[in-house]
């Protein structure tokens, strides 16, 4: 599993970066123009990006201006639009004001894409996005990836299987998140992307990912000093944990956590804690993860679906009730049963 980034930390390193590549160029220019922008800054993937951007907000602008009265497919038209791009490429200038906004882009992309891989192309390919998308384009932006193109390689490899040339996001997103669950190492060595972007600005590991031993809220300062101990035990307790024992005007574990009832554990996982749960709970099986999903989903009472985890995972495979994952796996089971009885 990616650990997850210090974004705030990152946020802050992203905009010092921004300010003093911006800076160092316009105060000597007023313009920039494409092959400056190709050797802008030593991290090469922020480069690319911003060319990638520039050009997809170009395809986009001219696909607006398609006239219904003309064939944009034959074969001299695609060769001539392609000239006019590459016309257009020697010929790019960019005011600082209007380029600022797609460096700070650049570089938040370029950040994630490297040291959070799943999470850059999760958000990219978005499955709650509507929208289709072309194949045709996505293998045009193979050429922008410089970093983890090994991955975006693959993912277009996957596509092309599925023969067809337009796809839903849904679809792209669902290829990816199998992508990911299948490869044990998913992301380029960082240290050389760390003494790239220190060229600029001073970047350390500890600025990049949060200390795992260190949460945001601390569940022993929201928990009495019973809950605490239930969260401490063994496996076998997490059933009591789930259960919803706790201290009068004291909130219980599930309490803590996101209280809405969800009607299916399938429908309601999201792209990280698919990613998350195979890789963390069922070593990378994406088909016994599946398993388990839809026999959970099958199960009409809270308690056979927990004598189900608690005897194939707990004592079998040894599941840690104090690991983060476990307990957020099992929040997802109880939230599936809650109902205005106390009766499971």
């Amino acid at each position: 599993m990616e650990s997850k980034l210090n974004k705030e930390a990152l946020s802050r390193f992203g905009k010092a970066f921004r300010d003093k590549v911006i800076e160092d160029f316009f105060g000597s220019s007023d313009t920039i123009s494409g092959v400056e922008i190709l050797k802008l800054t030593p991290v090469k993937q922020i480069n690319l990006f911003i060319l990638k951007d520039l050009f997809q907000t170009w395809r986009n602008e001219t696909s607006k201006l398609k006239s219904p009265y003309f064939n944009y497919d034959t074969e001299s038209v695609r060769v001539a639009l392609n000239e006019f791009i590459n016309i257009l490429s020697r010929n790019i200038s960019i005011s600082k004001e209007e380029f600022l906004p797609l460096l700070d882009k650049a570089v938040n992309d370029s950040i994630n894409l490297i040291f959070s891989p799943y999470s850059y192309f999760s958000l990219e390919f978005n499955k709650a996005k509507n929208d289709k998308i072309e194949l045709s384009l996505m293998e045009e932006d193979e050429k922008y990836y410089q970093v983890n193109k090994h991955v975006y390689k693959t993912l277009l490899e996957r596509l092309k299987d599925m023969k067809s040339e337009t796809l839903t996001f849904r679809e792209v997103g669902e290829t990816l998140d199998v992508l990911f669950s299948e490869m044990k190492d998913n992301s380029d060595d960082i240290q050389q992307h760390i003494e790239s972007f220190s060229q600029i600005v001073k970047l350390e590991v500890s600025m990049i990912y949060l200390d795992e031993n260190k949460t945001e809220v601390k569940t022993s300062e929201l928990l009495s000093d019973s809950e605490q101990a239930i969260v401490n035990d063994k496996f076998e307790d997490a059933k009591s944990i789930l259960n919803d024992a706790h201290v009068e005007g004291t909130p219980s574990l599930v309490e803590i956590m996101q209280r809405e009832k969800i009607e299916s554990m399938e429908k309601s996982l999201t792209v990280n804690q698919r990613f998350m749960f195979v890789k963390e709970l069922f070593e990378g099986n994406v088909e016994e993860f599946k398993k388990v999903i839809d026999y959970i989903d099958e199960c009409t009472k809270k308690d056979d679906a927990l004598k189900f985890l608690e005897d194939q995972y707990g004592k079998l495979k040894s599941w840690d009730i104090e690991k983060e994952e476990v307990l957020e796996f099992y929040d997802l089971v109880s939230r599936k049963f809650i109902s205005g009885s106390t009766q499971q």
